[in-house]
């Protein structure tokens, strides 16, 4: 991420360190001007509501600037492997809330 060594693995220790957090994944998404920035799902512990700004804050209270998650998305249950671990690959990147890709203006009649 812009030169910069992420290991998700320290971001996502401080993010379950967070109140009501139950567990968190972190990944890299592209972005123009750093390569990739970190970005983050949360799982809430059963019961618990967990605020995406709030987390942000308590990172970057804890975190280097560019360990920051760039965006925190609350999933109800984060996808699992039949093993139990985070299933990275089937994280909703969809739900990260970016804007759509713009699609060329129709031709008018």
């Amino acid at each position: 991420m812009a030169g910069e060594n992420l290991y998700p693995r320290e971001v996502e220790e401080v993010i379950n360190a967070f109140p009501g957090v139950a567990d968190s994944s972190v990944i890299g998404i592209p972005d123009e001007s750093r390569g990739q920035v970190p970005v983050a799902f949360v799982e809430p512990e059963e019961g618990r509501a967990v605020d995406g700004t709030a987390v942000r804050a308590w990172c970057r209270e804890r975190l280097a600037p560019y360990q920051v998650p760039r965006q925190v998305c609350v999933l109800e249950k984060l996808p699992r492997t039949a093993t139990g671990k985070v299933a990275r690959k089937d994280l909703p990147l969809d739900a990260l809330g970016r804007p759509p890709v713009a699609e060329a203006p129709s031709p008018e009649p």
